[in-house]
């Protein structure tokens, strides 16, 4: 299960999929420290599942090329709770932004849907005809 966006989703714990993983599922959840971290450039993620499943993944070799520093920047990063929060509410507030901007623009486009680092709009067209 990808969850690289669910950091900047309006509903983060509620869409937590590591309860899965916590009871036995054969499951493996995904992030990255590339998109609320930002950290694109480390190249930096982990993987959640049970252990019988990281065991044998271990088995396939290396799994990673990251650097030192970039390890050490990612579980700092997992420490700094405040950041992290304080990041979670400048995406919000920006897509927020972007709405009410929107609205008050010439721009016509209506939200559809507002759930992570984008928002979806459609474009409001008049209905035409056209002619040959």
């Amino acid at each position: 299960m990808d969850e690289a966006y669910l950091d900047m989703s309006d509903d983060y714990p509620g869409n937590v999929m590591s309860e899965f993983v916590a009871a036995g599922k054969p499951v493996i959840v995904a992030r990255t420290f590339s998109k609320i971290y930002g950290m694109a450039g480390q190249r930096l993620g982990y993987g959640l599942m049970p252990a019988d499943m990281a065991m044998d993944m271990r088995k396939t070799g290396r799994l990673s090329n990251v650097n030192y520093l970039g390890l050490v920047a990612g579980m700092a990063s997992l420490e700094d709770t405040e950041h992290f929060e304080k990041m979670r509410a400048t995406m919000i507030r920006g897509r927020q932004k972007l709405i009410a901007w929107q609205l008050i623009s010439a721009v016509r486009l209506r939200p559809i849907r507002r759930a992570a680092s984008s928002t979806w709009m459609s474009a409001c067209r008049r209905k035409t005809s056209l002619r040959r």
